[in-house]
């Protein structure tokens, strides 16, 4: 193997690389931010709320997260739920408290569930508009290594017609 295949290989498996990594940041996010788009339309029941706790949720930037474990009933069926709010990224140690706190003096909340999918509920309805954010750097990670394999691929097809045009030394 010579070193400009070596080369573009490892290109390519860096481009690869970026936009599976802008995948996996930009579809979890998108699909938080239109869920939480759509939970404002969503119909609301009374929920009990039976545990409340703040979690610690990374080591590398220190993030939290507010455990708020409630249970509804729809049409006799008993459905249990955690998701807050549509967030897609953490809380720091004081909003997690903070949301805690507000569910914690309650023994009842209303929930926002989704229609068709009781299972799909929340606390807190709407989007949660840093999601669209990290959902659009995201897609910079898929964008950016589309476009350089595009230029790479362009290049290379037009340097093959050069010297495929040139006449051989005879």
């Amino acid at each position: 193997m010579n070193h400009k295949s070596l080369a573009t290989m490892l290109v390519a498996a860096s481009l690869l690389g970026s936009v599976w990594l802008g995948a996996q940041i930009a579809v979890p996010a998108a699909i938080e931010f239109w869920r939480g788009e759509a939970s404002k339309a969503w119909p609301t029941v009374l929920a009990t709320i039976e545990h409340t706790e703040t979690q610690f949720i990374n080591a590398f930037r220190p993030r939290y997260s507010p455990q708020i474990i409630y249970s509804f009933v729809i049409n006799g069926k008993n459905f249990h739920g955690n998701r807050v709010d549509f967030r897609a990224m953490g809380y720091t140690r004081e909003e997690a408290d903070a949301m805690v706190a507000r569910f914690r003096s309650q023994a009842t909340a209303l929930v926002h569930h989704q229609p068709d999918d009781p299972a799909v509920s929340t606390l807190i309805s709407g989007p949660h508009w840093p999601s669209l954010l990290l959902a659009t750097v995201g897609l910079f990670f898929i964008t950016i290594p589309l476009v350089i394999a595009g230029h790479l691929l362009w290049r290379s097809l037009g340097s093959r017609r050069v010297h495929k045009a040139m006449p051989s030394d005879a």
